[in-house]
């Protein structure tokens, strides 16, 4: 048995699932980082959604290359459809879900077991992520300790100030147990933040590594101007259920809870700036609820300095606050 084999038979296998759709520009990429881990003990998922480009072909191709990686192909039902799809078929008792645009540091396995082998009682383990916007790279900056053992109340804190623990699925190992019944929330956008109460309720603590080692990808589209549509409003409803999840673990969190909440209110008004006419007293209706709620929190040290210039802006009217959206958006 040489080196590799051996310490892949002392390893826990991780499995590995990736959602595919219609992402044949980066997804060589993607698949390359995975197989180029330095943990080898894993099997590589990929969930061919209903892909009409040469997604599914690019699958194949790796697939024929390397035995650790199981293709199949669904009729298309979005992310949740996929990665849920995904969980009914793991080998693994560890689990990552990476988005086949973004791609992982040769070391991103073995960082996130190291991390969540630091407590066994520990279901979720974090680390951190470099932004992509085109050529520009920029590492999400944290002062938290590294690494740091965080309470369920602790964590639940962090997610609702944007502190070093976020809800993307992604950048992130879970022991099977968490999804032993849980699933996504399929027909819904914002899939993440809906479920994430879900996983942190399960979980005494979580583990949070500083270390980047995932590159999320932000696409031009997503940067600029999102089109409206109704869908955005499940933002809210999203936040709304994180809220309760995290009063109903701590009542102490408040204040968080607040905060978290009127964070999605201003994200869905950035995206009604060219909104219908016919959406426009619902706008005004967010303003006004984004003004009164914000009292609650704004003066709180934790609150993040881009939520306190919002909402100075939004008290002159939605025009400057849309000023200053475009302005942001162009200097980052």
């Amino acid at each position: 048995m040489d080196s590799n084999m051996k310490m892949a038979s002392e390893q826990a296998l991780v499995s590995v699932i990736v959602p595919v759709y219609n992402t044949e520009q980066y997804l060589e990429r993607c698949i390359q980082s995975i197989c180029s881990q330095d943990y080898p003990n894993f099997e590589l998922l990929l969930i061919d959604d209903g892909s009409t480009d040469r997604s599914s072909e690019i699958c194949e191709s790796w697939a024929k290359k390397d035995s650790r990686i199981r293709v199949f192909h669904i009729e298309n039902g979005g992310i949740s459809k996929a990665r849920n799809y995904g969980l009914d078929r793991i080998n693994g008792d560890l689990i990552t879900f990476i988005d086949s645009d973004d791609y992982i540091s040769t070391d991103y396995l073995s960082y996130l077991v190291s991390l969540i082998s630091m407590d066994p009682d520990c279901l979720v383990a974090s680390c951190n992520h470099f932004i992509v916007r085109g050529e520009r790279m920029t590492p999400n900056v944290s002062d938290a300790p590294d690494p740091r053992l965080l309470t369920r109340e602790e964590a639940f804190s962090e997610v609702l100030f944007h502190g070093c623990i976020d809800v993307t699925s992604c950048a992130k190992l879970y022991r099977r147990k968490v999804f032993s019944v849980l699933r996504f929330p399929v027909g819904r956008v914002y899939e993440d933040t809906w479920i994430f109460g879900d996983i942190l309720s399960q979980t005494d603590t979580i583990v949070f590594g500083n270390q980047c080692c995932y590159y999320y990808i932000v696409h031009q589209q997503s940067t600029v101007r999102r089109k409206f549509s109704e869908k955005n409003l499940e933002y809210i409803e999203a936040a709304e259920k994180l809220a309760n999840d995290a009063l109903s673990c701590d009542p102490g969190l408040a204040v968080g809870a607040v905060r978290r909440v009127n964070h999605a209110r201003l994200s869905v008004l950035q995206c009604m700036m060219d909104c219908p006419e016919n959406w426009w007293p619902l706008r005004s209706r967010l303003r006004d609820e984004v003004l009164e709620d914000s009292r609650k929190y704004i003066r709180d040290p934790r609150t993040p300095s881009r939520d306190k210039a919002a909402v100075m802006l939004l008290r002159f009217g939605l025009k400057p606050f849309y000023f200053g959206w475009r302005l942001y958006n162009k200097l980052r």
